[in-house]
């Protein structure tokens, strides 16, 4: 996925959106990445993989809606831009995972 395909958020007065305390510069939508879920920083194209958290990336927040993931704010650990990730609402869609009896 190359860099342009990244939306970045709204400028307001040359910086980016607020949110919380800090701005967010990039917003991904994990719908439109393929595979394993692996992407670039769109700020320094940095691997952001789920499995390294603490070597690639840092969870800054997250915002619920009930009881369900709305988005996931991170932070690269190399050039410190917060991505906000988006697109687990589709997550709320499927149903929960039971255990049979045995």
């Amino acid at each position: 996925m190359s860099n342009d395909q990244y939306q970045t958020k709204p400028e307001i007065g040359g910086l980016s959106k607020p949110f919380g305390d800090y701005k967010i510069a990039f917003n991904v939508d994990l719908l439109s990445i393929e595979g394993d879920g692996v992407f670039n920083c769109p700020g320094c194209n940095n691997p952001i993989s789920p499995d390294e958290t603490e070597d690639a990336y840092t969870i800054k927040d997250t915002i619920m809606r009930g009881n369900n993931l709305e988005y996931l704010v991170v932070q690269c650990n190399k050039c410190k831009s917060h991505i906000q990730l988006e697109g687990f609402s589709l997550l709320s869609t499927y149903p929960e995972k039971t255990t049979p009896n045995q």
